[in-house]
C-alpha cells in the first residue's frame, strides 16, 4: 500500500442488460479509510448481455 487510492468496479445485472460504474476513492475504502459514500465516478454505462 505504498499509493493511496482504489478503485472499484459495480456491475448490476438488469434482465438482458447490465449496468457498470468504475469509482475512484481518494483513499482505501476497502480499508475503511475513506466512507463509500465518498468516490467520483470514472466511468458508467449500461451494455446488452448476449443471448
Amino acid at each position: 500500500m505504498d499509493e493511496p487510492g482504489e478503485h472499484k468496479l459495480i456491475l448490476k445485472k438488469n434482465g438482458t442488460s447490465i449496468s457498470y460504474e468504475l469509482r475512484w476513492y481518494k483513499d482505501w475504502a476497502s480499508w475503511n479509510l475513506i466512507s463509500e459514500d465518498n468516490f467520483e465516478t470514472i466511468l458508467s454505462g449500461t451494455a446488452t448481455l448476449p443471448k
